[in-house]
């Protein structure tokens, strides 16, 4: 349900270059930092049939954790009314197709947070700092929390120990992640 434009020329040269980085580095998590809204947004942003409602991933309970530990790090975040924790599904308020949230743990199993980090959207530069204190412990309380969550390691032979590619699935999650052959530094994470 999202659209794929496999046309190289649509693409501006950045989309290109960070789709390229994040298929080649394989990072286990990211976030992209937003304002209009105070909230930490998780996939799916979109549905199948193009409806507004909660549509979670198959690692939902993941990114629901990952959502919560950011929002009740945060000066304020979690006590927000209109987003109960802090926290929303973003499919369920501000559906969006094609987007990197949802690409980049689609296309590359990199866990990513959309987080809006104030009401405002545009703030004015005096207001920097205050947002940065806000937001500083919940940046760093989740960074410490995927370095202690999942699994991480290296696939390799028994007999040579050559890297080998292979696909991780954990029971009762309906996902995988891979591992690469090209490159015997590349280390899987699964959160």
């Amino acid at each position: 349900f999202f659209p794929i434009n496999d046309d190289p020329g649509a693409h501006q040269p950045e989309t290109k270059a960070i789709m390229h980085w994040l298929e080649e580095m394989h990072f286990t998590a990211s976030a992209s930092l937003h304002g209009g809204a105070l909230v930490a947004n998780y996939p799916w942003d979109g549905t199948e049939n193009k409806r507004k409602y909660y549509y979670g991933s198959p690692d939902d309970e993941t990114f629901r954790h990952m959502a919560s530990i950011y929002s009740h790090s945060h000066h304020n975040m979690s006590l927000s009314e209109e987003f109960p924790g802090g926290i929303t599904n973003g499919a369920y308020w501000y559906p969006i197709y094609g987007g990197m949230q949802d690409w980049n743990y689609l296309h590359a199993g990199c866990f990513e947070l959309t987080l809006e980090i104030s009401d405002d959207k545009w703030p004015n530069a005096r207001e920097l700092p205050t947002l940065f204190e806000y937001n500083k412990m919940s940046m760093l309380n989740l960074v410490a929390s995927l370095v202690k969550t999942g699994i991480h390691g290296r696939i390799f032979s028994s007999d040579e120990g050559r890297p080998l590619p292979a696909l991780i699935a954990i029971k009762g999650i309906n996902s995988t992640v891979r591992s690469s052959f090209a490159n015997p530094l590349v280390i899987v994470h699964k959160l």
